[in-house]
Order: C-alpha cells, then sequence, then structure tokens
C-alpha cells in the first residue's frame, strides 16, 4: 500500500490540549512512541473533558471524537484559503494538502532507516516542522558529500540519485510548510 501524507487539521486558539488528546486517540496507531508514551501518561482511554455530557459520545465515541476534531480544528484548504469543494480549487494548490511519500521508501541511502520509519507516524506541528528540517539537512549532506546540486525540478529518472535527493528536498519543504503554519501530519497507508 502507497504511503501518503495528508496535512490535518491544526487547533484553534484555546483548544491546543484538547486537540492534542484528541488526534492521540483517533490516530493512536500512527503516532510515535514519544507521543504514545505522553498520551499514556495522561490517560489516552478517556474522552476528552469537552465530550462529557454527550450521549453521542458515550454511544459513538470515535464518531463524537471525530466530529469534536472537525469543530476546534482549522483544515488545511482553510489555511491556504481554498474553497472547501476540490471542485472549485482548480489552480493547484489542492496538490499541497498531499504528499505522496511512498518515493521516500527508496531513499533510505539519504535518510536512513531512522528518518523512513518516521515517515508513517503522526506529527504535531513542531515536530512536523523538525522532521521537514531533518529532511533537508540529510537531501543537503548527501549532495554535498556526492558533489550534486539537490535538483529544483524532478529530474527525467526519479530512481537516479537526482530523483531521489529531489523527492527528500520535496518532502522536507512539505513538512516544513504545514509545520511552521501549526498543522499536524497524518500519514495514510
Amino acid at each position: 500500500m502507497a504511503l501518503d501524507w495528508i496535512a490535518g487539521h491544526k487547533p484553534q486558539a484555546g483548544h491546543e490540549a484538547e486537540f492534542q488528546e484528541i488526534v492521540a486517540t483517533l490516530f493512536w496507531d500512527k503516532l510515535g512512541t514519544a507521543d504514545r508514551a505522553a498520551a499514556s501518561r495522561t490517560g489516552r482511554n478517556r474522552l476528552p473533558r469537552a465530550l462529557f455530557g454527550r450521549t453521542s459520545a458515550v454511544r459513538q465515541p470515535s464518531e463524537a471524537l471525530r466530529q469534536r476534531y472537525d469543530e476546534i480544528g482549522i483544515l488545511a484548504s482553510d489555511t491556504l484559503g481554498m474553497a472547501r469543494s476540490g471542485d472549485d480549487a482548480r489552480d493547484g494548490r489542492a496538490a499541497a494538502l498531499s504528499f505522496r511519500a511512498q518515493g521516500l521508501a527508496a531513499t533510505t541511502a539519504i535518510i536512513g532507516d531512522h528518518l523512513l520509519r518516521a515517515c508513517y507516524e503522526v506529527k504535531y506541528a513542531p515536530d512536523l516542522s523538525a522532521f521537514g528540517n531533518a529532511l533537508l539537512v540529510r537531501a543537503g549532506a548527501f549532495a554535498k558529500v556526492k558533489g550534486l546540486d539537490v535538483p529544483d525540478v524532478p529530474p527525467a529518472d526519479p530512481v537516479s540519485v537526482e530523483g531521489q535527493l529531489h523527492i527528500v528536498d520535496a518532502a522536507g519543504r512539505w513538512c516544513r510548510f504545514w509545520g511552521e503554519r501549526g498543522h499536524l501530519l497524518v500519514p495514510s497507508f
């Protein structure tokens, strides 16, 4: 199955802690070990405080969590000022909401196994920015050692060393873009 990254919501001001609790519950299987440990300390198996008293939350916890996630989260498309319908966004910005990250699987010579494993984990905004920076540093260091330039445009051969450098660089820039704007990364595989 292919790996895609999706720019997830960002929390509305004042809802950051609740947002993090909801994300930890909804995406538990995609959290990294540090985020799982933090979520376990705060009680991952309980419903966030804002859902107490809602009978629908008791009957349908995941549906209620998803609804609350949407209530307190700001869509990535709103950050870009896009229409919410994909049909209305014909200027190419819709592609910026996701990133085909499957190509990173072939770049372990550049990013290493540790960063490759991290590609499959949910990342909160600060971690997403740091992850993007780590990818960019790896691409730059690898290019320097090989005496290459990181291509600005995709080369004709995506499996070439230059193609791999471009993929890592593009992934790093995508992560940094969304992380700096407060959004989370949700991997889909």
